[in-house]
């Protein structure tokens, strides 16, 4: 760089002390392109901090705007991928290469040197943009069924552009207009955000003008950027209508994706045309639907749909994920093929499982000839139709407690729950006694089992080994060792931290006890402190004590072995 900028000096020399050209380019959008602007040389020697290159455009809504500057030896672009070659600058070339052209960059450009002579050229730049033309290959048609084509014409500039279907027989081809079984339909052009144009074209014939089962439709596009016509083709055939399956599945969990699907057998993949209707729950067969304004009616969900194949038969799957305000709404796989159309329909049922089944126990800890009471919770189901059933792992007969829901909450899930009582006696220790929840949505068996075993004495806690974030701590960054204390009953426990043996007061933080499924709690402890260098080598103690213990007290011991120097220290 400094040896270009030492060769910025240089002797320039001009044959006159003005002039000005004009030149027109075009080019494509997404290309590079060069506007030349070369200018005579200079008769003296000149600073190359007294040289001005200025490059304008003028815009097709006549909007003058800066597009790259080289002032006081300093170039400035305006607009992102504009270059003035430096070098070329010596020889008196101040071309301007623009970079991935856009339709933005039509217009009128002025290159203007000071040298201090002005010198001025003009170049005019009409962009291009080459249609992008998409058809189906192949179609197939069911006899008797009528088929809307469509012909996408996209990102194309400027908006003159022609339209055409034709027909190919044989070796012939003839405009689509001439047959009176086929109908033309050809939109606006439509305006992009990128200033280029879109366009969609549409043949609709029904199968009877398919001569022979088999028809070739031509889309004819005919733009400026095109040498001659660009032809895309569809092949139509017309095939007898093929064997469907009923939808499965019927029964679908709730805001889980989920394949609605029916086999189709008997028919070539290019010959089927499927589509899938929903049929919404009609208002009043759920107490929510009113409120929440939804309506009953078809909607067309084909765009969502997908056709599978393995070659022997194909599958129409339509994915969905269903909440249970769309329990009970219908849903019809049409297959039409031939001119015969098939429909298939299934009622969903829309399930969700239990988010919580747990046995709970008054007291918590129980005790011999003292009223124990079980309670038995499931919630967040759905449907509400669910039945609870206790036993007794000792084979002694339970009798059928009344349950007591289900009860609905605000997000139209359902909870239940169910008591037992029964007068503690030694030999209850031990025993296990099971709840077992029969609903819809536990598709294996058709139940679950939720247990509590009878413990007069709790459960001491289960103590994991201490925990370092990060795993090796930095010198003077703070860092945090914690504990999880898990599966102890009753909830009281006593947790403290020590350091070569003294107490630690601060920075000790420990979460609430938490119930799990099991009826017993789990919790956190944390210690959260800065090592420094005396640190190095210090052993951190826990200690858990629980009444449920038989040694008073349990530890676990974490020795800060190393300290690692944080980066740029």
């Amino acid at each position: 760089m400094k040896i270009l900028i030492e060769a910025l000096l240089v002797v320039l020399f001009i044959q006159g002390s003005s002039a000005e050209t004009s030149t027109e380019r075009s080019a494509l959008v997404g290309t590079d392109v060069t506007l030349s602007c070369v200018f005579d040389k200079l008769s003296k020697r000149v600073e190359w901090n007294s040289l001005t290159v200025e490059w304008y455009m003028v815009d097709k809504q006549s909007v003058k705007r800066p597009v790259y500057m080289f002032v006081d030896g300093r170039a400035h672009m305006n607009r992102a991928g504009s270059v003035v070659d430096e070098v070329q600058l010596l020889h008196s070339d101040a071309s301007l290469k623009l970079c991935n052209v856009t339709v933005g960059d039509e217009g009128l450009y002025t290159c203007r040197i000071i040298t201090p002579v002005v010198y001025t050229e003009t170049a005019s730049l009409q962009v291009r943009a080459r249609p992008s033309v998409s058809l189906p290959q192949k179609i197939a048609l069911t006899e008797g069924q009528e088929k809307t084509i469509q012909c996408n014409i996209t990102g194309y500039y400027p908006d003159q552009l022609d339209v055409t279907w034709h027909i190919q027989n044989s070796s012939n081809i003839i405009p689509a207009a001439a047959n009176q079984l086929l109908s033309v339909c050809t939109n606006m052009a439509k305006h992009n955000p990128d200033g280029t144009y879109s366009i969609r074209s549409g043949i609709t014939l029904h199968s009877s003008a398919v001569k022979g089962g088999e028809m070739l439709l031509i889309c004819r596009v005919e733009h400026l950027t095109y040498s001659q016509p660009y032809d895309r083709s569809v092949r139509l055939t017309v095939q007898a209508p093929p064997n469907v399956s009923l939808i499965t599945p019927n029964i679908v969990h709730a805001n889980k994706p989920t394949r609605l699907q029916c086999v189709i057998r008997g028919e070539t993949r290019r010959a089927l045309r499927v589509k899938w209707i929903q049929s919404r729950t009609t208002a009043g067969s759920n107490d929510w639907l009113e409120s929440d304004s939804l309506f009953s009616g078809d909607e067309d969900l084909s765009h969502t749909a997908s056709l599978e194949t393995d070659g022997k038969k194909h599958i129409a799957v339509l994915p969905v994920c269903l909440s249970i305000k769309e329990d009970k709404n219908k849903y019809q796989c049409v297959v039409q093929c031939r001119g015969k159309t098939i429909s298939r329909e299934v009622t969903v049922q829309v399930q969700v499982e239990p988010t919580l089944l747990q046995i709970s126990s008054i007291p918590q800890i129980p005790r011999v000839e003292k009223r124990l009471v079980l309670c038995c919770r499931v919630e967040n189901f759905y449907p509400p139709d669910v039945d609870l059933v206790w036993f007794r792992s000792d084979g002694e007969q339970v009798r059928t407690f009344p349950y007591f829901g289900p009860f609905s909450a605000q997000n139209h899930l359902y909870s239940v729950w169910s008591k037992m009582e029964l007068l503690m006696a030694t030999e209850d220790e031990n025993v296990c006694y099971t709840c077992r929840v029969y609903h819809t949505s536990f598709s294996e068996r058709g139940y679950k089992d939720v247990s509590y075993n009878i413990n007069t004495q709790g459960s001491a806690p289960e103590l994991t080994y201490i925990k370092c974030e990060p795993n090796v701590p930095l010198l003077n960054k703070e860092c945090t060792l914690h504990l999880f204390i898990e599966d102890f009953c009753p909830e009281g426990v006593t947790v403290t931290w020590t350091k070569n043996g003294e107490e630690l007061l601060s920075g000790v933080f420990n979460t609430p006890p938490s119930l799990s499924i099991n009826g017993c709690y789990s919790m956190f402890s944390f210690l959260k402190f800065i090592p420094t260098e005396e640190d190095q080598g210090a052993k951190f103690t826990c200690k858990v004590i629980h009444s449920a213990q038989k040694e008073p007290g349990e530890e676990r011991s974490y020795v800060l072995k190393a300290l690692q120097v944080p980066n740029g220290c």
